[in-house]
């Protein structure tokens, strides 16, 4: 089958501090998903997946060199060590596990609750809807998982046996199935985002009210990206009618629920931002984003997905330009240094912030 093509759907209203990075992407295109069944591999703690010291490239995200060509290549050398030293030494924890059991899997090390919802949900429903989750297929997941609510609440929607593969554990598996990842962490297929989002509104099932709530993802203590001017942001929004809700605080039928009784949903740069993929038909979703971060590569994802699901999309900058933190370009400093800046502490400049509610309020 060929790529389908996805086109951008124009901010509804967009910074001008932004225009001429959000400019410079118009659509993308994204292959059918597949998937692979495969004997006798290797699987790192990680969820990579190899075949004598081979990596496939479809168990992770990015992992096509076309995206990250030294990504792929650390990665490659970093599995081939663990499956020779798993073979023939005994300096690594390896899990014996059932030579006559199937296994699905879907992991990886990036972990959190967008990829979740656009990553790990599809590739299952994928392998449901395929019809090759037999009752004796099991799927393995990082323990990383275990504790939250959410991955608990998917997994019972979808009443499927799984079991946990340790940090520290490898393992070689006789009979895998392995959803292909897909490409690039920032495309979506539109249809699997409607599966997904399909799946749990039938799931959660309710009868939500009128959706003309305004909602501000209200980010908790424990959260990175604080912002330095909380205050001062609270009251304003409030003052236009939002309300800040903390999303890690709500089981995962109550954000459902929320989401389906939202007219606006308005935050900054963040996992919070993926339940816009629950909002209804004709809802807006505005995010805020620092300037510096916008000229990193295309990172506009909740505009691809807003595009994807159909939702109205609004960004705005953060700072004033006196206050912006100085961008090296990716390719000049280490993957450290570019997630110091990224995850740097914040002040919301509230001029934009007042202009930017107003419009998508307008």
């Amino acid at each position: 089958m060929n790529p389908q093509k996805v086109v951008l759907a124009n901010p509804v209203f967009a910074d001008p501090d932004l225009q001429g990075y959000i400019g410079q992407q118009h659509s993308f295109s994204v292959s059918p998903p597949g998937i692979d069944r495969l004997s006798n591999v290797f699987v790192s703690h990680y969820g990579l997946v190899s075949k004598f010291g081979v990596l496939n490239r479809h168990c992770m995200p990015n992992l096509f060199p076309k995206n990250d060509i030294p990504q792929f290549w650390n990665f490659q050398k970093e599995v081939a060590f663990q499956e020779a030293v798993c073979r023939f030494g005994s300096s690594l924890k390896v899990r014996k596990l059932d030579p006559e059991q199937t296994y699905l899997l879907i992991h990886h090390k990036w972990f959190g609750y967008s990829f979740w919802l656009t990553c790990f949900m599809p590739r299952l429903l994928r392998a449901l809807d395929a019809g090759l989750v037999a009752k004796n297929t099991k799927l393995l997941v990082s323990n990383r998982w275990k504790n939250f609510e959410y991955v608990a609440s998917s997994l019972a929607s979808v009443g499927i046996e799984w079991e946990c593969l340790e940090l520290d554990e490898h393992a070689f598996i006789s009979r895998l199935i392995l959803p292909h990842a897909r490409k690039s962490s920032s495309l979506f297929h539109p249809n699997e985002i409607y599966r997904v989002a399909q799946h749990y509104t039938q799931a959660f099932s309710n009868t939500p009210k009128a959706p003309n709530r305004k909602i501000w993802i209200h980010r908790s203590e424990k959260s990175r990206r604080a912002l330095l001017n909380e205050g001062e942001v609270l009251r304003l929004i409030q003052n236009l009618g939002f309300e800040p809700i903390v999303f890690e605080e709500l089981p995962m039928k109550e954000q459902i629920q929320l989401m389906q009784e939202t007219k606006i949903l308005a935050g900054l740069h963040g996992a919070g931002l993926t339940n816009l993929i629950f909002l209804p038909k004709g809802a807006t979703v505005l995010e805020f984003m620092p300037e510096d971060f916008a000229a990193y590569g295309h990172p506009f994802t909740f505009r691809n997905l807003a595009s994807v699901a159909s939702i109205q999309y609004a960004v705005s900058g953060m700072e004033t330009h006196a206050k912006k933190t100085k961008w090296t370009p990716p390719q000049k400093t280490g993957a450290e240094v570019r997630l110091k800046i990224i995850n740097a502490d914040r002040q919301l400049d509230l001029n934009k912030l007042k202009r930017a509610l107003q419009c998508v309020l307008d």
